[in-house]
């Protein structure tokens, strides 16, 4: 290597190796060198081995988005491998300085996934994603290029792999970027690092993480919880179908996201492609032509997505003018209405400073703001300008702006259109005036023009006959031929000329009247809605009295400007107490079943202020919406606020709409509320009955699972004899939803038949499902709580003398390290000291006996 690399020094380090700017002799051009190190010994093993593996990978990529491969070797000193040098930045460190543009994020967006289409087609997970795994760099046109880099964590297989743990119990790679499904040490796949590229997509377009804590144990619960603000509310000057696509790919469960990057690009593009998918729209002009069916919008299980958004309400009011205004068609005067119009957007109030956003305590918290404005990425300092973005920069004048933020509400000046009864389009800049055309006599030579006035335009002068003077008219005394005659005297105007100019007039001041009264009404909208927001974003406020028109005017504001702008009206509602009768609950669950509402703001109205205000008097509403709605994201959130508010007497809705639904998505949400019923429920015995002949009866495979899985809340000895039969039988997915069902058994009576099928279970897909379900039965600490410390020891060291595999193994001593102190949980895990063929078991159960010693020390001391 010395003979032919010169070293020229250090360009970083990481976990595993180092990496070092080069020189190659023989080819004479500057390379990266990235080599193991070796100081501690019992990790040089593994990192040896996983160079290896990178060295394999990369060799077989050659693709314009991944760092490229040159040659790879072993010294005295290890192993070695010689890549391009890249030159550029890092996405973490151009993110530093601001979050990347709309076009910016476009163009980087798609080239990242072009590279990972190329490794994901060899099989290859790259399992460690972040900002600082991918870099930009300069081409010398000024246009940049993504290249993925350090695929050092790679594994190199078609078929699914476990994340692989160091010795300190660490799991390689970033936390803040991981997949639940790495801290959960279950099977790795390309949906991963599709998890992995969403929450990067996140960072650089909001320059936050998606999902925070303050230490690492928080971060990963915020994963694995999907405790996450949607993109849309920290970037609401970006597309909306962008910001989905985006949290496509960050669903906790891993069939939620795309399958690979070939699918995620194909959307991308298709979606980017559809003329009005560009920009989000803020008024309801009805398009003259039809618009091309969009594709289907990726399905979004966080709170906030609306895959389908429709066009927001018409603005009342005009936004006032930016600096530089582009633009604008011109729109037709709309005509008066007999009735009064929706209310306006908010108008603002005298008060310098908005109204407090609501406290993160509140219904509905208000999501963080991106650290600065997006500013558009820049070739580095003293390089040519770009020929690709030069043109595209913005000027200082012109900010970018969010396209469906709420403009602020202006005062409506009544505009007279002459001899037009219409009220008056909203008014920017004045117009310029035409001339004003002032009569002249006009004699033969050049014409004379008024002093400051634009020329008027004179027609060729008429045959004059002969004599001088108009046909049909003397000519005047005095005045050659060619002389224009004056103008006559008007004659008197008659009465009917008179009546009619009358009528008019009588007219428009009727509609003066109309648009004035107009404008006081919607001037005192505006200052009840300012108020009753007002007093809405105090932290303090825990209820808000309002009367039928307050309601009124919030339900109908819902659904101006964007996503933070509706969260102080969302928590109004949610506080919102009557003054006057009205039955509040009713109209809010009325509106959100039967108004002209896009998916987003239907779903919170149903799922979280419905849900949060918890009035059974709504549920036949609810419950009606869900069976009758072709929507199936509302109806899921109008069974999970069914849900929310007790829903014991709707049991047998919830059964109804499993069995008669289309929609795996509503059949999932009413199993899931009537599994909380049945868990609620005393003694569900004539339930149970119902259900375990529902599971026997039906002929649909789907409706018959999710019986099966209902029985485990329910229990009961004919939910025993149904749920046997389907652990017995010869259909996998039955045995899956059996699984599922002794997950959740309602009590201890069935965990030996789950012993026993685990112990028999040799599929690799049924053996971990069986394993995890009997750690959470378990685990369950309502379950927990009633049995003694006999039965817990016994049932603990059945599931640990059936913990075969080291992730089962290391499970139990972890799970039980962290729950409990008792004599009888130290003799579980000592069991594993003593029986474990893994020394990293061993010395994970070593640890943990001390630490629970520590622990058993530390309370017999506060007792």
């Amino acid at each position: 290597m010395q003979e032919r690399y010169e070293i020229r020094g250090k360009l970083g380090q990481g976990g595993l190796g180092a990496v070092y700017r080069a020189y190659d002799r023989s080819l004479k051009r500057e390379v990266a060198i990235k080599r193991i190190l070796t100081e501690e010994d019992g990790q040089a093993e593994e990192a040896t081995r996983q160079m290896e593996q990178e060295t394999g990978a990369l060799a077989a990529l050659q693709h314009p988005h991944i760092v490229t491969i040159y040659d790879v070797g072993t010294d005295d000193d290890g192993p070695f491998v010689v890549m391009e040098l890249l030159k550029g930045n890092t996405v973490d460190e151009l993110v530093e300085k601001a979050p990347l543009t709309w076009k910016d994020f476009k163009e980087l967006g798609q080239q990242i996934m072009e590279g990972l289409i190329a490794a994901q087609d060899l099989g290859l997970v790259h399992r460690d994603l972040k900002p600082s795994n991918i870099m930009v760099n300069w081409l010398p046109s000024g246009k940049f290029q993504a290249k993925i880099v350090d695929f050092g964590l790679a594994k190199f297989s078609p078929k699914p792999s476990n994340q692989t743990l160091d010795q300190n119990d660490a799991v390689y790679g970033s936390i803040f970027f991981m997949a639940p499904e790495q801290f959960e040490r279950a099977a790795l796949d390309t949906r991963t690092d599709m998890y992995a590229i969403g929450c990067v997509y996140y960072f650089a377009l909001s320059g936050v993480t998606p999902f925070q804590g303050d230490t690492g144990p928080q971060v990963m619960a915020a994963h694995l919880e999907h405790r996450v603000v949607p993109l849309a509310e920290l970037r609401p000057d970006i597309p909306s179908w962008v910001a989905d696509w985006v949290m496509w790919h960050i669903n906790r469960t891993p069939a939620e996201r795309p399958e690979n990057a070939r699918e995620a690009l194909s959307n991308f593009i298709e979606l980017n492609d559809i003329p009005g998918t560009e920009t989000m729209t803020t008024g309801n002009s009805t398009p003259s032509t039809p618009e091309p069916e969009q594709p289907k919008r990726p399905r979004l299980i966080i709170p906030g997505a609306a895959p389908e958004a429709e066009a927001p309400a018409p603005e009342p009011t005009p936004a006032p003018a930016p600096a530089t205004p582009p633009a604008q068609p011109i729109q037709p005067v709309a005509p008066v209405q007999e009735t009064p119009p929706p209310p306006p957007a908010p108008e603002p109030t005298p008060e310098p400073a908005p109204p407090a956003p609501v406290a993160q305590t509140g219904p509905v918290p208000a999501p963080p703001v991106t650290q600065t404005a997006p500013q558009p990425l820049q070739p580095p300092a003293g390089a040519p300008p770009s020929v690709h973005t030069t043109a595209q920069q913005p000027t200082a004048s012109v900010a970018e702006t969010a396209p469906n933020a709420p403009p602020p509400a202006q005062p409506v000046v009544p505009v007279v259109q002459a001899a037009t009864p219409t009220a008056p389009a909203p008014q920017a800049a004045p117009a310029p005036q035409a001339a004003k055309v002032v009569p002249t006599v006009q004699l033969s030579g050049s014409p004379v023009q008024p002093t400051g006035q634009a020329p008027v335009p004179q027609a060729a002068p008429a045959p004059q006959p002969a004599g001088g003077g108009a046909p049909g008219r003397p000519g005047m005394p005095g005045q050659s031929g060619g002389a224009t005659m004056l103008p006559t005297a008007k004659k008197g105007m008659g009465a009917g000329a008179k009546i009619a100019i009358a009528s008019i007039l009588a007219v428009l001041v009727i509609i003066v009247g109309v648009m004035v009264a107009s404008t006081m009404g919607s001037n005192k909208v505006n200052e009840r809605y300012n108020d009753l927001v007002r007093i809405a974003a105090d932290p303090a406020t825990k209820e808000l009295p309002v009367s039928g028109e307050d309601l009124g005017i919030l339900l109908n504001s819902i659904t101006l400007g964007n996503n933070k702008s509706r969260q102080t009206v969302y928590k109004a509602l949610s506080i919102a107490t009557a003054t006057d009768g009205t039955d509040v609950d009713t109209e809010i669950a009325k509106f959100a079943t039967t108004g002209n509402l896009n998916d987003e703001i239907r779903v919170t109205l149903l799922d979280k202020v419905l849900a949060i205000r918890s009035n059974p008097v709504v549920v036949p509403y609810l419950i009606e919406f869900a069976r009758k709605t072709e929507n199936d994201s509302a109806a899921a959130a109008a069974l999970r606020a069914v849900r929310a508010m007790g829903g014991e007497s709707e049991l047998d809705d919830f059964l109804d709409v499993i069995q008669f639904t289309s929609s795996n998505t509503i059949r999932r949400a009413a199993e899931e509320a009537a599994a909380e019923v049945l868990k609620r429920a005393e003694d569900p015995g004539t339930a149970a009955q119902t259900i375990a002949t529902a599971a026997e009866t039906a002929v649909d495979d789907d409706n018959r699972r999710a019986m099966i899985r209902l029985l485990g809340p329910a229990g009961g000895e004919k939910a025993e004899e149904v749920v046997s039969g389907a652990l017995e039988g010869d259909d996998d997915y039955d045995k899956l939803a059996a699984l599922e069902a002794l997950k959740y058994w309602r009590d201890d009576s069935m965990f030996e038949t789950l012993i026993e099928f685990l112990e028999e279970q040799t599929d690799e897909k049924l053996r971990p499902k069986a394993f995890d379900a009997a750690y959470v039965f378990l685990t369950d600490k309502d379950r927990a709580k009633k049995r003694d410390d006999l039965d817990s020891e016994d049932f603990w060291k059945m599931l640990a003398r059936n913990a075969k595999t080291e992730r089962e193994q290391y499970t139990i001593v972890s799970g039980l390290a962290k729950q409990e102190t008792s004599d009888w949980a130290m003799s579980v895990i000592e069991y594993f000291v003593d029986e474990s063929e893994s020394d990293n078991v061993i010395d994970r159960a070593e640890k943990a006996l001390d630490y629970m010693k520590e622990r058993q020390k530390v309370k017999g001391t506060d007792d």
